[in-house]
């Protein structure tokens, strides 16, 4: 999570006082939230912080964009850390699963390949996020063994609105995702 995210979801009237806040609570000890490095959003570098496990600096900029992503979904649930067949996150819309892959132009064939395996076992939709077209094609190609139950999108256009006419499916139809149902 940085500052910039909790200002956008209204957690905070402005950056100045999230980020004094967020600081503020990372050096106090005992509140479990930790400054773990830092990522680039939209072209600004920012600090970033969890409270969740903890996690190599490698990996800071893509578990920030996993929070950017979840953010913007619509979710009766959701899952991060231990998730099964090794997915990025997990989430139920409804009586519907997804698992989620943030998979932005970083891994290579085999290692997709690989991921399909254990994705195949899986009583779920898979979400592929994907950097650009070029990016999205690749990873229609390598995924073939899963296609039944992919959609594809690109990250700028899920971060825009998740639910939207934004994901498709190997052969190029566009569909969108459903919200949760309106709590009481």
């Amino acid at each position: 999570m940085t500052a910039r995210m909790l200002v956008d979801i209204k957690a905070f009237p402005s950056m100045k006082v999230a980020n004094r806040r967020l600081n503020k609570l990372a050096r106090r000890r005992g509140t479990g939230i930790r400054r773990i490095g830092t990522a680039v959003i939209d072209g600004v570098l920012q600090y970033v912080y969890t409270s969740g496990p903890r996690l190599p600096a490698s990996l800071t900029q893509h578990e920030t964009e996993i929070t950017q992503l979840l953010l913007g979904f619509d979710t009766d649930n959701y899952r991060r850390h231990g998730v099964p067949f090794h997915a990025d996150w997990e989430m139920w819309i409804g009586e519907l699963r997804y698992l989620g892959e943030n998979e932005r132009a970083t891994n290579n064939r085999a290692h997709i390949y690989r991921k399909c395996r254990k994705l195949a076992e899986a009583d779920a939709t898979i979400l592929w996020v994907c950097a650009d077209p070029a990016d999205m094609r690749r990873k229609i190609r390598w995924t073939k063994l899963v296609h039944d139950k992919s959609l594809y999108a690109l990250f700028d256009d899920v971060v825009a609105d998740a639910h939207g006419p934004v994901w498709r499916f190997a052969d190029g139809v566009v569909t969108d995702l459903p919200r949760a149902l309106e709590r009481v």
